[in-house]
């Protein structure tokens, strides 16, 4: 429970000071709302970095493969009919 309240606090609180320094200086935005972005950032700050190790690990293996959607060919008819 120590290390889970630790984590919490090292990792949400300099995103929720500033957002309480945010909502200080700002006139539109509400304190409830700044907090719940700061903690949305924070996720989306971890997503990155996955993103971010998972393609280093791609480049230090050198798998240079690229998947990409296939694309379907429309024909005239299709496209008369969409307009």
């Amino acid at each position: 429970m120590q290390f889970a309240a630790f984590w919490y606090v090292l990792t949400f609180l300099p995103p929720v000071a500033m957002a309480t320094l945010y909502v200080r200086r700002s006139e539109d935005e509400s304190m409830l709302g700044a907090v719940l972005k700061a903690h949305a950032s924070v996720f989306y700050a971890y997503v990155n970095m996955a993103a971010g190790w998972r393609a280093l690990g791609r480049i230090i293996l050198g798998r240079r493969s690229w998947e990409k959607t296939s694309r379907v060919q429309e024909s005239a008819i299709e496209l008369e009919k969409a307009a």
